[in-house]
């Protein structure tokens, strides 16, 4: 395998905000089910008295500013909702029930920078996420770049504890960066999630004046709007928040929604039947069909050249002619076409290797009205979904400690809490992972690293990493001799290897990877670190090397990881705690710590004929294909091998001490 490294802008005075790195505890907790003014339109504009954030809340939901004095703002749908996120964002004991959020804001110079880019979010997101794994929470969506308010970019994740759920977004513009969280309890999460997340999608940063919080244009139904999904994560529109939606990509390769429920419903029967339905209102559909479905080859036609042959397939009647369109880097083309009772925007949009075939329209009577509401619904598709549904089970580390409470805290957390568990004082800016991205280690931002080639590594079929401080360390490292500087290696195998059953705990598979010769042993300890077990020790031993340092042995699901950390013992004061910060920053999710899915370029499109094939109706959904297994470890001279019904030998690290 080949690590990858990755730069992460942190500051030395970094702050891990408390939104998600509460003393996270499993919580029994007894909700009452959303009450009915939880799906209403945001039609309540809310603004700190700093002016430095507003947003759009239902009307009937109420809020708490200190932004002024706390940096901190929080909502809910009651008192009580408000109240226990409040008293959690305070560090206190905070009941959270019901559905609502956070907002805690900081200056960017907080963090060594002078404005809020991109890149600093991100860099901060992947912190806060590092921390809410480290209290024993669960990332159900990692971090993705979203686009609101018009070009603002936002990092947003789904995340999950106990008793909460939702969303976690790091915003900010200027000199401002701000946390915020919007979330429900596990019982009204899912009911609420689309309503929670058109609130983030209305947040300013500074606050925007009240008059410009509303509707698009004078066509709009009401003030905001939320992001609607495809169940399979296949793509996502914002529409008004208030309107009703449906999916079908999966039997019918359509998505639809409109103003009503009948409306949404009748614009369904009209594309698959083509009944004479009565089709009333705003609405849309969206078809769904892969490119060599259609005909379509884009190697030789262009989508809009191609849009002119699809127009005649349909049978609309052309109002205004054919025109280019971008929708989130993907080419396509509209024309505005009546189609029976209706008036709207007809696009076709090649999203990789996916046609979007996307009708938006409202009653000729009203279309001129309401153009600019539909139109920014075609430019808000996108393919795949810009927050994909969250899985059936989270994909992050879950609290494997956790025990049942009355009470406990949720994602307010513990402000200024900073860095790594254990040590959090130490930057630790260089993310090494491996090229499965299912393992990271944190190490400083100047250490010097090297891959061991697999004739070097000290298990075959596995992974050995060395890392020091200096270049010249990481020979002396790789060549066995004493220690002149800080540094260490890494060992990363299949725990097949030696726990053939995966049954033994901790304490009986470190004897099987212990170097005895190790002196000046501290006690040995237990952790769970950032949700996974560990086992560890201190040693500084005198002869025949002087060295300081931890010998680590990780016990993950179905691998195994062996650390050794060492300096000179008189470096341990300056070193140490850095090298007790890297083992604490050790992650591992056999599901990936990355992203949960990604979508192609506009390549790879079969090739087919050049002329498109008639729309309707649509055909099978393709089935996607799956990687091949990893290869099965194989064994080889020098290196640790398993003998069947035999002992494992002990790697020798000679290197260490």
């Amino acid at each position: 395998m080949i690590f990858s490294f990755h730069k992460r802008t942190f500051s030395h005075r970094l702050v891990i905000l408390m939104l998600l790195t509460s003393l996270l505890v499993a919580n029994q907790w007894s909700h009452v089910d959303a009450s009915p003014h939880s799906q209403g339109p945001l039609t309540q504009y809310v603004q700190s008295s700093d002016g430095r954030v507003s947003l759009l809340l239902p009307d009937t939901w109420t809020y708490t500013d200190v932004a002024a004095s706390e940096n901190i703002l929080t909502y809910g749908e009651s008192v009580d909702a408000v109240t226990g996120r409040l008293n959690d964002a305070r560090g206190q004991t905070g009941l959270i029930v019901g559905n609502g959020g956070t907002i805690i804001l900081q200056n960017v110079a907080d963090y060594g920078y002078t404005v809020a880019s991109t890149d600093i979010l991100k860099s901060l997101m992947d912190s806060v996420l590092l921390q809410l794994q480290n209290a024993g929470g669960t990332i159900l969506e990692d971090a993705q770049e979203v686009e609101i308010n018009s070009g603002q970019t936002i990092v947003l994740a789904i995340i999950a504890t106990a008793g909460e759920h939702g969303y976690a977004a790091v915003l900010g513009s200027g000199d401002t960066i701000a946390i915020m969280t919007a979330t429900g309890t596990p019982s009204t999460w899912e009911a609420n999630r689309d309503l929670l997340y058109s609130i983030i999608q209305n947040v300013h940063i500074p606050a925007e004046e009240a008059t410009t919080n509303n509707s698009p244009d004078e066509g709009a139904t009401g003030g905001g709007t939320t992001v609607v999904r495809a169940t399979d994560g296949s793509l996502s529109i914002a529409i008004p928040t208030g309107w009703s939606f449906k999916d079908e990509i999966t039997d019918n390769q359509i998505f639809v929604f409109g103003e009503t429920g009948a409306e949404t419903e009748n614009r369904s029967v009209f594309w698959i039947s083509n009944e004479q339905v009565v089709v009333g209102g705003s609405g849309g559909l969206i078809s769904s069909r892969s490119v060599e479905e259609v005909g379509l080859d884009l190697t030789t036609t262009d989508i809009e050249s191609a849009t002119d042959t699809f127009v005649g397939n349909l049978g609309v009647t052309v109002i205004e002619p054919k025109q280019a369109l971008t929708v989130n880097n993907a080419s396509g083309a509209y024309v505005v076409a009546d189609w029976g009772q209706q008036r709207g925007y007809l696009a076709f949009i090649v999203f990789g290797d996916t046609l979007a075939i996307v009708y938006i329209s409202d009653t000729p009577a009203n279309f001129e009205t309401s153009r600019n509401t539909l139109l920014t619904i075609l430019e808000s598709l996108r393919m795949p979904a810009e927050i994909a549904a969250p899985p059936t089970a989270g994909t992050g580390n879950p609290n494997n400690n956790a025990t049942p409470s009355s009470g406990g805290t949720g994602l307010g957390g513990v402000l200024g809490s900073t860095g790594n568990q254990g040590t959090s004082d130490i930057p630790l800016p260089q993310s090494l992972r491996n090229e499965e991205g299912t393992l990271e280690v944190l190490l400083p931002e100047d250490w010097q690293t090297y891959v061991a080639p697999s004739d070097e590594a000290f298990v075959a079929g596995g992974d050995t990493i060395f890392f020091a401080s200096n270049q010249v360390e990481i020979g002396v490292l790789r060549n066995s001799g004493s220690p002149t500087a800080a540094g260490g290696v890494i060992i990363f195998f299949d725990r097949i290897l030696i726990d053939t059953t995966s049954s033994l705990t901790p304490e009986q598979i470190l004897p099987l990877l212990d170097s005895p010769n190790l002196t000046g042993r501290s006690d040995t300890q237990t952790d769970t670190i950032n949700g996974n077990e560990a086992i560890w020790y201190e040693f500084n031993q005198d002869v025949p090397n002087p060295t300081h340092g931890y010998w680590v042995v990780f016990v993950f699901e179905d691998k195994l990881a062996l650390m050794a950390l060492r300096t000179p013992p008189s470096d341990w004061e300056q070193s140490g705690p850095i090298l007790e910060a890297i083992f604490k920053s050790v992650r591992y999710n056999p599901s990936g710590l990355t992203g949960l899915g990604s979508t192609g370029g506009l390549g790879g499109l079969g090739e087919t004929t050049a002329t498109p094939v008639p729309l309707r109706p649509g055909g099978s959904t393709p089935t996607p294909t799956q990687l091949p297994a990893s290869p099965t470890p194989t064994t080889g001279s020098g290196q640790l091998q398993t003998t069947p019904g035999g002992p494992t030998p002990t790697p020798t690290l000679s290197s260490v001490g």
